[in-house]
């Protein structure tokens, strides 16, 4: 019994396993794990290093709030407005659902988006230098203007992308479904600027 209770006081205090805490104010570091957050307003808010894990954000308002390095794996945003701009710079967004939602002029530096869903999302003149965006679902999306680069496409889904005018140098596409995807002037791996005859590849 009282190994029992040593293993329950030491798994209370233990980092990183502290259970979700939903009704706690929007704070930085805030543990909102798998909470129901549908149609919150959480704009200009401090959430930097905050866990969303699986959290469900479908319709919540996150205009302007500060989401740097925090954790959105598997997180729900269907519907949600990020206008005019959210920092997400160094987050997890893996498996995210964002589907048809509106990142114009994100900040998503060095996230971790990988297998994220971004079909028919807007992303113009977004932000992902050096982001991970192995496997992630692309499908007519728009990142006219984004800058890229660095950025990883091993592997993403980009048929029907929009990406004329984008940052692609440096990017890794190894490998990538280029079908329709529009890449008027864009600036390509080895920095050489796609002619406006590049629909599927960078022409000269």
């Amino acid at each position: 019994m009282r190994s029992l209770a040593l293993v329950a006081a030491l798994l209370a205090v233990a980092p990183g396993i502290a259970a979700a805490a939903c009704g706690d104010p929007p704070a930085p570091k805030v543990n909102w794990q798998g909470c129901n957050k549908r149609d919150a307003d959480l704009r200009d808010k401090d959430l930097q290093g905050a866990n969303l894990q699986g959290a469900l954000l479908a319709g919540a308002k996150l205009g302007r709030a500060n989401l740097r390095g925090a954790n959105l794996n598997k997180a729900m945003l269907l519907g949600a407005d990020l206008s005019p701009t959210v920092d997400f710079r160094e987050a997890t967004l893996s498996e995210a659902n964002l589907k048809d939602v509106d990142l114009t002029y994100a900040k998503l530096d060095s996230a971790d988006l990988r297998g994220a869903n971004l079909d028919g999302a807007l992303m113009d003149e977004v932000s992902l230098p050096r982001a991970d965006l192995e496997g992630a679902r692309l499908t007519n999306a728009s990142l006219v203007g984004a800058n890229l680069q660095g950025a990883n496409l091993k592997g993403a889904f980009l048929k029907g992308a929009k990406l004329s005018r984008a940052n692609l140098k440096d990017a890794k596409l190894d490998g990538d479904n280029l079908e329709g995807v529009n890449l008027y002037g864009a600036i390509w791996i080895d920095g050489r600027v796609c002619s406006l005859r590049s629909l599927g590849a960078c022409n000269k």
